[in-house]
């Protein structure tokens, strides 16, 4: 735990792609944390014994499953922003496309998503969610927690911008291909899947889950707006399915919660735009639950959460530096 006024040193890698310079951005303003080397494949992680507290991974996921043990045994507390560390059900052969070979590193890890699962001064690896999964699980959680929609009928159209993708070079995210059009991409083999499905599994205190996942790209740069059609749990009674009963459920879980937004108006990408926060709209049209959620893929979906994460790693509020 550090006081109010106490600064950690961070070492950041992968710098270079919208993660890590949203990470720069946001980091550079906390009161409590600097980033004091920027490290790589190439770097000699030992180098770093003693002159860092802390690391975060903004990396591809094959590049975290190396570097990330290297840090653990180091005692530098590491947030890894990829997915190497949060599948523990599923096969990273199917949905990465590698063997994953640090399994007790995988068993322990902190899957950190807050308020759901919080890392404590203990925690020495977290899982950062994928953006995507963050904000279907955040909308998604308290309803099953309060058992008002069914498990087995859950219907996700989600759209992303274009950083969500990273930097990498692809014919599809060209402005000429993208600009003015949108589509969908990845359908049934998108890796936040298999995550969402676990942690649905894990923190929705429900049964069989199964979520049919559609992923689309927005010809704008960041931002996720996911509409979620759902089906009533038939055990809830026809007087308690409707709208102030699905606010109701947010606003338990959520109500002292000063960066998640609930409202009976439709969310919109531009309102949690550059910043953490992640706003949820409820529904029924047709006689069935609806819900729209938004997040800034960037930051609540990436660096802002693994700021939350360091925040919780070092006994420090989850919002500090980022309100």
């Amino acid at each position: 735990m550090i006081t109010a006024t106490q600064r950690r040193a961070v070492a950041l890698a992968g710098g270079s792609g919208y993660s890590g310079q949203e990470f720069l951005k946001w980091i550079a303003h906390h009161p409590n944390f600097e980033v004091t080397a920027h490290i790589g494949r190439e770097t000699d992680l030992a180098s770093l014994r003693g002159k860092v507290d802390a690391a975060v991974l903004a990396t591809p996921a094959e590049v975290s499953l190396e570097m990330a043990p290297a840090l653990v045994e180091l005692g530098i507390r590491t947030v890894d922003v990829s997915g190497a560390f949060r599948l523990k059900d599923f096969s990273y052969p199917e949905w990465y496309g590698f063997e994953h070979h640090q399994t007790s590193l995988l068993k322990n890890a902190t899957y950190g998503l807050y308020p759901w699962v919080k890392p404590t001064t203990e925690t020495r690896l977290v899982a950062n969610p994928g953006c995507y999964t963050t904000t279907l699980l955040m909308a998604l959680i308290p309803l099953f927690r309060e058992k008002l929609v069914r498990a087995d009928a859950i219907f996700i159209d989600a759209a992303s911008g274009t950083s969500g993708a990273g930097k990498k070079v692809s014919a599809g995210l060209m402005f000429s291909e993208l600009f003015g059009n949108s589509y969908a991409y990845k359908t049934g083999k998108h890796q936040h899947w298999p995550e969402l499905v676990e942690y649905l599994n894990a923190l929705g205190q429900q049964d069989s889950y199964a979520p049919v996942f559609v992923t689309k790209l927005l010809p704008i740069l960041r931002g996720i707006l996911a509409s979620i059609f759902l089906e009533w749990d038939p055990r809830l009674a026809q007087s308690e399915r409707n709208t102030s009963t699905l606010l109701g459920a947010y606003r338990k879980h959520y109500g002292d919660q000063p960066d998640i937004m609930v409202s009976e108006s439709e969310v919109q990408v531009g309102t949690i735009a550059n910043t953490n926060k992640f706003a949820v709209s409820a529904h029924v049209a047709y006689g069935k639950p609806l819900v729209f959620a938004a997040t800034d893929n960037l930051v609540r979906g990436a660096a802002g959460q693994a700021i939350m994460n360091l925040n919780q790693m070092f006994g420090l509020p989850a919002h500090q530096g980022l309100l």
